[in-house]
């Protein structure tokens, strides 16, 4: 059934190199594999390898011979020629131990089993003298309690003889009794079986001996580890140990012949199982070939491993899914990283490991990088955390956040890392300083701006009534109406500080954004401005159903004049000022660094073709007074900052974005509302858009949305219901068909517009739609268009664009 592999012992040659005590034990165990049939030719194997497992000059097995009166060399190994002729009842180191058992014995009793004789007594020994020994140990051979004869081993060489040496030679001792007694008895069978007893019976794994797969022997292991008694064992299949599923292979193990360890599941008598792991090797067990099974029990190992399996599984857990970069440091090199490593690194996970990993650190990081990397490693203190920049393979420079420790990783110092992107947070701190810089600028100024007014009251107002006075030909006329228009400019000025201090702010209201920019481009400011810039194309694309927001319309007008303003001075020669308007709906996963709250907005978008902001100047263009244009051509250093308190008044977000030679871009987000709605355009009549009480149901992940789309759906004579999700919609429209569905694209979490038209197709084939999405047309709304959507209107949408979709989709024939 089962069967255990051999190794050769090395039996020629002298000693080299010491053999240690595991090598001692292991080769006195490989010696009985070796062991054959012949009992004599045992003996002498026995003493051949008692010469070469323990390293002497000759081993000898002598016998007492009664009739002789002298002791009879059994066996030896390396023995020399003329030392047998030597040999007498006394007088010499091997005495018979028939007639001197007192070397071996202690007031009558066998109880000292070795022997060994003192150096000087070996030396002045006439057969020490005579071949050179310097050392001998000898044990005793037992059969039955009595002494057959003695054991010895000699050297030439000075030495002391250890345990294990002890150890070896009275097992190999016993091993020779057993020869003995086969020889002895006659039944050489019967002798192997009981020595491999002797062997087998003592270990702690199960044995087996079988035959073509039926069990011939056990040993008592496999009694208390399956509950088999010997006679129960006996002509049992081996598989009969094994869970059926594990049949098959341990059959194919038996017939390949295989030797390695392999594992399966162990089936006791009383039906409960155990994980195994079996080894079996095959024997020539009294001239017959039989294979021997060790069966050892591993619950104990494979809990341990799947502890640690598990252990390893959770660290894996928490280092892949960690939002810092974690790594390993080592000799200059990065040997270990995470996934946010590769992730913020920009490296893929082949190439990182061949990078120094101080060519990741921003070049004016590296030195203090460097020699807190080298005083970490010597053990001494360093600072943590601290923040530093590094490089990614697109070249972006990212702040982040270092804590290290020293670690011994696979036998040698490392740093084990944590770093953080904090690049967030310092643009956050920068954003929070120049808000601070603004409101302090702005404080100050509306102190200064309360005085100046006073004081330009007589510039402006004396200047006029002098005016009035005067003659149109006096030449005093020209010198005060410079002073009346300078003071008028000088209250522009102050107007503008005040708008900093944020004191000038009046009533807000619900506003056109389209008809503040219709009345600046007829107003005398933009004609002067076209005046001046007679080379600049000013081009207008406003949204026609632009959503209102709420402010202040001066406010609003003063954002757009300066923005168009600070365009057109930017652009050097011929060239382009673009002013758009446009309805946005801002989902949580655009590109603003999260700076945008969800919802729908109203954009203003100013634009021009002219040189760029430099990435220095573009952080400081909002700061009162900064400015790089020259001298008298434009006006205070003031536009982009009341520009940047204005908008931030509304609560609405600047997004800029300029690339050299090229041009920059301003988009300003407002809050869009729907307030006023029945303030429609005069040619949109909602009467001819009334609805007959059909029922509509609302699919949007939006509270906010559904707001929206139910109270203008209310208002336009339709029955309106609504769902969070297009799980719930499902749910809805198996009990409740509708006659139409408003249907948002993205939804989470959970299934999309196109999933859940998808399953909405599955109740009903020929449902209607009508898709509303903060985003453009991809590829999921053309499908779904294909699968039956009619209409698709984008967030934020009019009431006129959303009556006439519903209308539409609902008087199309199916």
């Amino acid at each position: 059934m089962f069967f255990m592999g051999k190794d050769k012992i090395e039996t020629k040659g002298k000693k080299s190199n010491p053999v240690n005590s595991s090598e001692k034990s292991d080769k006195v165990a490989q010696l009985f594999h070796l062991l054959e049939t012949d009992p004599q030719k045992n003996i002498d194997l026995i003493l051949n390898q008692t010469r070469s497992i323990i390293k002497g000059f000759f081993s000898l097995y002598l016998r007492g011979d009664n009739k002789q009166g002298k002791p009879v060399i059994r066996a030896c190994a390396n023995l020399p020629r003329d030392l047998e002729n030597t040999l007498s009842p006394g007088g010499h180191l091997f005495k018979d131990p028939l007639f001197t058992e007192s070397l071996f014995t202690s007031h009558g009793t066998t109880s000292r089993t070795y022997c060994i004789l003192p150096r000087a007594k070996v030396m002045s020994d006439p057969l020490g003298k005579k071949f050179g020994l310097k050392a001998c140990l000898g044990t005793p051979v037992f059969s039955k309690k009595k002494v057959l004869g003695t054991l010895w081993l000699t050297d030439t060489q000075t030495r002391s003889f250890c345990s294990e040496d002890i150890h070896c030679i009275q097992i190999l001792a016993a091993a020779i009794a057993l020869e003995e007694e086969r020889m002895a008895q006659g039944n050489l069978l019967l002798a192997k079986k009981n020595r491999f007893k002797g062997f087998y019976d003592a270990t702690f794994e199960t044995i087996f001996l079988s035959k073509r797969g039926i069990c011939l022997d056990q040993n008592k292991t496999a009694f208390h580890m399956f509950g088999y008694s010997m006679e129960e064992a006996l002509g049992k299949p081996g598989t009969d140990w094994i869970l059926p599923q594990d049949h098959e292979k341990v059959e194919n193990n038996m017939l390949s012949g295989t030797t390695s360890p392999y594992e399966v599941t162990a089936l006791r008598k009383d039906g409960t199982t155990f994980p195994a792991q079996i080894q079996a090797s095959m024997i020539d067990y009294g001239g017959e070939k039989l294979r021997v099974t060790a069966l050892r029990d591993i619950s104990e190992l494979k809990q341990v491993q799947e502890s640690l399996l598990e252990e390893k599984e959770r660290y894996r857990i928490l280092i892949d899914n960690v939002n810092d970069a974690i790594y390993i440091a080592q000799e200059g090199y990065i040997k270990f990283a995470n996934p946010k490593t590769i992730e913020l690194s920009g490296h893929s996970l082949e190439d990182l490991p061949k990078i120094p990993f101080l060519e990741l650190v921003h070049p004016d990081d590296r030195e203090n990088i460097h020699r807190n990397y080298k005083k970490r490693l010597n053990g001494e203190n360093t600072p943590s955390p601290y923040a530093f920049r590094v490089v990614t393979k697109q070249q972006n420079t990212l702040w982040v956040q270092l804590s290290a420790v020293r670690i011994i990783w696979e036998g040698k110092p490392a740093i084990l890392s944590c770093i953080r992107d904090i690049s967030r947070i310092k643009e956050l701190e920068e954003k929070l300083k120049q808000s601070e810089k603004m409101e302090l600028i702005g404080t100050l100024a509306g102190g200064v701006a309360h005085d100046l007014n006073n004081i330009l009251s007589g510039l402006v107002s004396y200047p006029e009534l002098l005016l009035m006075q005067l003659d149109k030909d006096s030449p005093l006329v020209e010198p005060i109406s410079f002073i009346h228009d300078t003071g008028i400019k000088a209250a522009e000025i102050v107007q503008d500080l005040l708008t900093l201090t944020r004191r000038g702010i009046h009533q807000a209201s619900v506003l056109s954004l389209n008809q503040v920019i219709h009345d600046y481009y007829n107003s005398s400011a933009h004609h002067r401005l076209e005046k001046n810039f007679p080379d600049i194309y000013f081009k207008i694309n406003l949204e026609p159903y632009l959503l209102n927001l709420i402010g202040s319309e001066s406010h609003i007008s003063k954002v757009v004049m300066n923005l168009v303003m600070n365009a057109a001075e930017a652009v050097q020669a011929n060239g382009q000022v673009s002013i758009e308007t446009f309805n946005r709906y801002v989902e949580l996963s655009m590109d603003k660094g999260n700076e945008i709250p969800e919802g729908e907005y109203v954009v203003l978008r100013v634009s021009d073709t002219g040189e760029g902001i430099g990435p220095a100047d573009i952080k400081r263009i909002f700061e009162p007074f900064y400015t790089k244009k020259k001298m008298g051509r434009s006006g205070s250093g003031l536009g982009l900052s009341v520009v940047w308190n204005a908008v931030k008044d509304l609560q609405g977000y600047i997004d800029v974005s300029s690339e050299r030679e090229k041009g920059t871009s301003f988009e300003l987000y407002f809050k869009a509302t729907r307030d006023n709605l029945e303030n429609i355009a005069d040619d949109f009549q909602v009467e001819s858009f009334k609805g007959d009480a059909e029922t509509i149901l609302v699919i949007d992940d939006v509270k906010g949305q559904r707001k929206i789309a139910q109270g203008c759906l209310k208002l336009l004579g339709y029955t309106p219901f609504a769902v969070s999700s297009g799980e719930k919609a499902i749910s809805f429209l198996k009990k409740h068909p509708m006659d139409l569905l408003i249907l948002d694209m993205k939804m989470e979490p959970g299934m999309d517009g196109l999933e859940t038209y998808r399953e909405v197709l599955k109740i009903n084939p020929k449902q209607k739609a009508v898709i509303a999405s903060g985003f453009s047309e991809t590829k999921r709304v053309i499908e779904a268009k294909q699968l039956g959507v009619g209409q698709y209107i984008k967030k934020p949408y009019t009431l006129q664009k959303f009556a006439f979709a519903i209308k539409k989709e609902l008087t199309k024939k199916n």
